[in-house]
């Protein structure tokens, strides 16, 4: 069940009036954030911002109320880049999880990052399973309702990609990323992912 995501540490001030996407306090709008409103069709995916556009880390952050089964979602626009990108409801709840373990949520998590592409849907694969996937500079969130919401990164992550993700026989991951005896190892639906003296390998259930 997906509950209401909390913002940054730092409440962002609350508008008195209709707030637009992408506009901050001083009512400048980072472009971002609107090309991005309107690239998603934000009125249909994202719906009303609840807050205003304000600092995150080295970026930017606006929440808005979210549309249907698309829960809570922001739009989040990291320095340098000229695109902001839209992660909602189970993904953005655990994206701000992790923050919040790693950081008190003050600034994305490291081991995903920004957000660096716009949340996908992933139709049902051979075993039955569909979910969300969602893209960061450092890594991806894969989510179903049946397993729930896990982070892949680096070799693992590319390895899993590389066989075609959700898609391959491996279905989607079961739970997060982690360490066997000091190595990253993964589990799917359909097999394993384990790094052995340093080389990624690929098992079959």
């Amino acid at each position: 069940m997906l509950f209401r995501s909390p913002a940054p540490t730092t409440p962002a001030p609350q508008p008195t009036t209709t707030i637009q996407p992408g506009e901050k306090q001083s009512g400048e709008r980072d472009q971002a954030m609107v090309d991005a409103y309107a690239r998603l069709k934000g009125t249909e995916s994202l719906g009303q911002a609840t807050t205003y556009a304000v600092p995150w880390g080295d970026g930017l952050w606006q929440k808005f109320k979210g549309v249907g089964a698309y829960g809570d979602a922001v739009l989040l626009h990291a320095n340098g880049s000229s695109r902001a990108y839209a992660v909602h409801g189970m993904l953005l709840e655990r994206y701000l999880a992790l923050a919040k373990a790693e950081n008190g949520a003050t600034r994305p998590p490291s081991r995903l990052g920004w957000a660096a592409g716009d949340e996908k849907v992933i139709p049902q694969n051979s075993l039955g399973t569909s979910g969300l996937y969602g893209f960061f500079q450092n890594g991806a969130l894969y989510g179903t309702e049946k397993y729930g919401t896990f982070w892949l990164s680096g070799n693992v992550l590319k390895t899993y990609q590389g066989l075609g993700g959700s898609g391959s026989f491996l279905g989607f991951p079961t739970r997060d990323q982690y360490t066997i005896s000091g190595a990253w190892a993964a589990d799917f639906e359909g097999g394993t992912i384990r790094t052995v003296n340093g080389v990624t390998k690929v098992y079959r259930k």
